[in-house]
């Protein structure tokens, strides 16, 4: 291979889909080839992105049934040109694409060999360094096992894992190996410190709006406390005077009776009844 190819493959490697993704992407095939042939996996590589399938789906459009190629493609890669395209089958653009889960070819994935993700990098980062001329000391992860045995490596026993900064939650961003991350944080003080700064300032900006806001719903209440206070006076007041009217119309109303049984009803009086 001349320097040209190798600085082909060496960019692919470093642009290619990520090496692990089981929720989404496809596997990079670069680092799956690491403990298989090329062969053995040539049947597992996805149409669109030309990776190795994750989650495989099979294309079953009518209109190609008697195409030789294979029609494999991973899910997230189908779901996206579908999304991106209206619709249209990656194959020969016509609508309504169909296809179906291939279990078959999801237990032969599972089963692929492979060296962890984390150290595949790291061997990509060693190499690209030696051709600057530096020289990087890594510790190295000797994981080699099956796909489906990787995500339970990844998070529980791979010494490549890694760590998020402590300040993270201030909006630190960086991840590094555990023995990387006390260099980051000597070399990173006024930054860390600049970041839990503008958090606190942020805080009491929040508080201060907080209070602000308490303060106006405290006015509104007491506000609607004296318009509830005014309308029950106003309610009261309202109460005696129908009060006082119910008790004067009683008294015309006996005195009326009383002077209808005696026949000396004034005649002017029926107004009131």
């Amino acid at each position: 291979m001349n320097a040209e190819e190798n600085k082909k493959k060496k960019e692919k490697m470093k642009t290619g889909v990520v090496p692990v993704s089981f929720a989404q992407s496809c596997f990079n095939k670069d680092w799956i080839v690491q403990l298989n042939e090329e062969k053995q996996i040539n049947h597992l590589i996805c149409l669109i992105c030309k990776q190795i399938a994750n989650h495989p789906l099979e294309i079953a459009c009518p209109e190609h049934e008697n195409m030789d190629e294979s029609t494999i493609v991973g899910k997230h890669c189908l779901q996206q040109f579908l999304d991106n395209n209206g619709n249209t089958c990656p194959i020969d653009s016509h609508s309504s694409c169909e296809y179906h889960n291939v279990k078959l070819l999801q237990r032969q994935i599972n089963n692929l060999t492979v060296i962890c993700p984390h150290q595949f990098q790291q061997d990509l980062k060693i190499s690209e360094s030696r051709e600057e001329g530096k020289t990087l000391i890594r510790p190295r992860c000797n994981f080699k096992g099956n796909i489906k045995e990787v995500n339970d490596h990844l998070n529980k026993s791979c010494p490549l894992k890694p760590l998020a900064c402590w300040f993270q939650s201030f909006g630190c961003d960086y991840s590094c190996l555990k023995k990387e991350l006390e260099e980051h944080l000597v070399l990173q003080k006024k930054r860390h410190f600049d970041l839990v700064v503008k958090h606190v300032e942020s805080l009491q900006q929040k508080i201060q709006h907080s209070q602000e806001e308490l303060a106006k719903l405290q006015v509104e209440n007491q506000t609607l406390k004296s318009e509830i206070e005014q309308s029950k006076n106003n309610n009261d007041n309202l109460f005696k005077v129908y009060q006082n009217n119910c008790n004067i119309y009683l008294i015309f109303l006996v005195l009326a009776i009383i002077l209808l049984l005696c026949n000396a009803i004034p005649a002017h009086w029926y107004t009131f009844l």
